[in-house]
């Protein structure tokens, strides 16, 4: 019998050593775990105080971002020029609203157009331009499921992006979706605030005047903040300080705007 070939390690005594639990038993596998001695506590102190400082954060932001929510499903925001140029080319009267059964064979259209153009682009990404890499096109089972799961804003990605999807893809189709998607949900807690609040009315609001205010007044505007914030502390590290990427991030816009 011949010895074995791959001898013990120190890294698998280790191992082998954090399997023993303290009862006697061996934790074989991950299913098997050792069992929690009683009175045990699941969480430690780090990750009770990473609770408490999100759920505080939660609170406080919940009553400052609320008024402005409550007026948008309201309906009480200035219709822009872009706002009342989309309802022009896309015939819709903002004032009308529809009842419930509308509202939602709108919303039902609406994803299954999302997930037609997010399955298109990616079928034809091969002869689609901005694919500096010669991406071929995604097969059509990969290209389906990535459509449903970003139209749906679960957004699983069973795909390596970069070597698997061009630019315009992940632009056009993916980016565009990470705001349509949560657009669809805030307009379904929209529509449901509206059913409870009227009880027996008719009609709950106009779905395609949902989706382009939530987009236009409440997405686009924070995602324009949060990257300003992403971008100065990625600066600060950078940089290695706090001073200059704040004069650098928090000028150039108003800069532009007075240009």
């Amino acid at each position: 019998m011949q010895g074995n070939p791959f001898p013990e390690t120190e890294i698998d005594r280790d191992i082998d050593d954090a399997a023993q639990c303290t009862d006697g038993s061996t934790a074989d596998s991950l299913p098997d775990l050792c069992p929690l001695p009683a009175g045990a506590l699941l969480m430690n102190a780090s990750a009770w105080m990473q609770l408490v400082i999100f759920l505080g954060l939660l609170m406080a932001l919940a009553w400052p971002l609320s008024r402005p929510l409550v007026r948008l499903a309201n309906g009480d925001v200035p219709a822009g020029r872009v706002e009342s140029l989309g309802y022009r080319l896309l015939g819709v009267d903002p004032a009308r609203e529809t009842g419930w059964v509308a509202y939602a064979v709108g919303l039902m259209l609406f994803n299954l157009i999302g997930i037609a153009a997010v399955y298109g682009l990616q079928v034809a990404q091969a002869a689609l331009p901005l694919n500096p890499q010669q991406l071929p096109g995604v097969t059509p089972d990969l290209a389906l499921n990535t459509a449903v799961s970003f139209v749906t804003n679960t957004n699983w990605q069973a795909y390596a992006g970069e070597s698997t999807l061009s630019h315009l893809v992940q632009m056009l189709g993916l980016a565009v979706q990470n705001f349509l998607s949560a657009a669809i949900g805030i307009a379904v807690a929209f529509v449901l605030m509206r059913a409870f609040a009227r009880h027996r009315g008719e009609t709950l609001g106009n779905v395609w005047v949902d989706l382009t205010r939530i987009t236009l007044w409440l997405l686009l505007p924070l995602s324009f903040l949060l990257a300003l914030v992403i971008t100065y502390l990625v600066m600060s590290s950078l940089y290695e300080s706090f001073t200059y990427p704040f004069i650098i991030v928090f000028s150039i816009p108003p800069a532009m705007i007075g240009g």
